[in-house]
C-alpha cells in the first residue's frame, strides 16, 4: 500500500512533504521488496543523469553489503536477508519458494481459467504471496482481467515516462506480493 501512495503521491498529488515521509516512514517495514520497489522509484522519478544513477546505485549497494556484514545474528540481517538464502549449489532459495511451487502445481492443472479459490480453500492449502498464486487461483484469462487496469492504463500512456515507471514499480510489489480480493485492493488499484 505504501508503494501505491508514494507513486499516486508522485504522479498526481506531487506534495514532496508527503513523498519524503512516505519514503522514510517505508523504510522502517525491512520489506526486501520495497527496497527493490524504491531503487527502481528512484530511477525513474529522481535520477537524471548518470553520475547520479551510479551514485545512488552505489550508496543502495553499500548499505546492503553493511547490513549483510553484521550477519545472522543481527535483527536487521534477518528482516531484510533472512528470508533469502543461498544453497549449496549456489541456487538462491527464498521463504517462498515452496508456495511458488505448490502455486505452479496447482496452475498446471488449470492454466487457462485456473482451479479457482473454492477449490483451493477446499484443499487446505495456503499458496499466497507468490508470482503464480493468480496464475493458479484465476488461470490466464483470470489475470489478465485482474490486472486489466493496469495494461490499460500502459496502452494509453505509452509515451509518458512517468506513468510507465509507476506501472513497473507496481508491477514489481504485485510480482512478490499479487492482487488479493479486499476491497482496499480495488480502491488502490482503479485510483490509479
Amino acid at each position: 500500500w505504501g508503494m501505491y501512495a508514494l507513486v499516486l503521491n508522485k504522479l498526481y498529488i506531487k506534495d514532496k512533504k508527503i513523498e519524503l515521509a512516505l519514503i522514510i516512514g517505508l523504510l522502517s517495514t525491512f520489506s526486501t521488496a520495497y527496497y527493490i520497489q524504491l531503487l527502481v522509484y528512484f530511477l525513474f522519478f529522481k535520477i537524471k543523469n548518470n553520475t547520479k544513477s551510479l551514485l545512488l546505485l552505489l550508496v543502495f549497494a553499500g548499505i546492503g553489503v553493511f547490513v549483510y556484514n553484521q550477519g545472522p545474528e543481527n535483527n536487521i540481517y534477518k528482516l531484510i536477508y533472512g528470508r533469502i538464502n543461498v544453497n549449496e549449489y549456489g541456487e538462491i532459495e527464498t521463504n517462498r519458494d515452496v508456495l511458488t511451487e505448490k502455486a505452479k502445481e496447482l496452475y498446471y492443472l488449470s492454466p487457462i481459467w485456473g482451479i479457482g479459490a473454492r477449490t483451493i480453500e477446499e484443499r487446505g492449502e495456503y499458496i499466497a504471496d507468490n508470482p503464480y498464486e493468480t496464475l493458479a487461483v484465476d488461470g490466464i484469462v483470470g489475470t489478465i482481467v485482474i490486472y486489466l487496469p493496469l495494461l490499460i492504463l500502459l496502452l494509453l500512456n505509452l509515451g509518458r515516462i512517468d506513468v510507465i515507471g509507476g506501472i513497473v514499480i507496481i508491477a514489481l510489489g504485485y510480482s512478490q506480493r499479487p492482487f488479493h480480493l479486499v476491497l482496499l485492493h480495488y480502491i488502490m488499484l482503479f485510483s490509479f
